[in-house]
């Protein structure tokens, strides 16, 4: 699995936040604590926001691990941003270690990165790309389930963002964050659905091979949406975290440190926005102290501007997003992936009578991973 970590506050070298820690997003590519894969050397990536130079972010991606990179050092050691944005990559299986796979990846304002996997996803790839639009599929230039969410993203939050503008609810901050959450709220509602049609009882796969887990970070670089999703048990679910503070800093020895100028921000399930001191990070792992950190629930959305954060029910709101958008279009693929496994499990039916007559020659089955 990967691991991701977001600063959106002060501006602050980018190495105080990625490199310089002495648990930072570089030690996880090799020694991750909270994850039964301690190495995640398949590529890493960062991006960052100027505003000063420009509204869209940079970015900086390689296919060599973060851990060895010496450009990665180079360049965040002068780096300055309100907003940072890391990740190491642990590739799924089957997906090629390029640098377009790797995240985070970018589009106009936005940046987006990805804990996790779609279950089956080769199966139910060609069923996004009929849903989405013709702008939002040009996005796409590597082969990973993440970049596909990212594009679904746009999708849906150019519809909710119209939507809103069409009943006159403007584009205001606080309306922003929560056009963002309903959108990465209905991409999950779209993976989730569109994978409850596929056939659970072939016997060459487990039922964990059909989860999903759906770690997902998108900002714009004043704000962030994070989740942390799973169709699997609770307790599998990947972690995330969250911290607030007054000011994040590194002291020589490599220690990380929150400075607060007042109480810990702990936020309540649901819980209507509050009002945090400047700074938020959003992390797999904790980049100091557990004190410092708290864990996201499971199934949770965390929304954070510069002045305020808030925990909300994943659930709750793709209900919101469901009756804004409507779900004609799911159903309709859904009915799709339906027939074409009725027809494909049709098919296998008669390839195992036909093999049978011939002595039990070997099955050749088509269309699986």
């Amino acid at each position: 699995m990967c691991r991701l970590a977001i600063y959106l506050g002060p501006p602050i070298l980018m190495s105080e936040f990625v490199t310089e820690p002495a648990h930072s997003i570089v030690v996880q590519s090799m020694d991750a604590v909270e994850t039964g894969l301690k190495s995640n050397g398949d590529g890493f990536g960062v991006s960052w926001f100027v505003p000063s130079i420009s509204p869209l972010p940079a970015q900086f991606r390689e296919v060599t691990p973060a851990w060895s990179n010496e450009n990665l050092l180079q360049l965040a050691r002068v780096t300055t941003s309100p907003c940072i944005m890391a990740h190491v990559r642990k590739a799924s299986p089957g997906i090629s270690v390029v640098a377009t796979n790797c995240h985070p990846f970018i589009h106009d304002r936005w940046s987006f990165m990805h804990n996790g996997y779609i279950g089956m996803f080769t199966r139910i790839k060609k069923h996004i790309v009929s849903i989405l639009s013709e702008e939002a599929f040009q996005i796409i230039k590597g082969t990973t389930d993440s970049e596909y969410s990212f594009a679904l993203f746009l999708h849906y939050y150019a519809q909710l963002r119209q939507e809103s503008l069409n009943n006159n609810q403007g584009d205001r901050a606080r309306d922003k964050l929560h056009t963002m959450s309903e959108a990465i709220s209905k991409v999950i509602s779209t993976i989730e659905d569109l994978g409850k049609y596929l056939p659970t009882d072939d016997p060459q796969y487990q039922p964990s091979d059909f989860y999903n887990l759906l770690n997902f970070v998108v900002s714009d670089g004043d704000h962030v949406v994070a989740t942390r999703f799973t169709t699997g048990p609770l307790h599998d679910a990947h972690t995330l975290y969250y911290c607030t503070g007054h000011k994040f800093k590194v002291h020589e020895n490599g220690s990380p440190h929150v400075e607060k100028s007042g109480n810990k921000v702990h936020l309540e399930k649901d819980e209507h926005f509050k009002e945090h001191e400047k700074m938020v990070i959003i992390s797999s792992e904790p980049l100091t102290s557990a004190d410092d950190f708290i864990e996201v629930p499971p199934n949770y959305i965390v929304a954070a501007d510069r002045h305020s954060i808030a925990l909300k029910s994943i659930d709750d709101l793709r209900v919101v997003a469901q009756q804004k958008l409507g779900k004609e279009k799911i159903s309709r693929e859904q009915e799709k992936i339906h027939r074409l496994e009725k027809e494909k499990s049709a098919d296998t039916g008669l390839n195992v009578h036909i093999n049978s007559a011939k002595q039990h020659q070997p099955i050749h089955r088509t269309g699986t991973i």
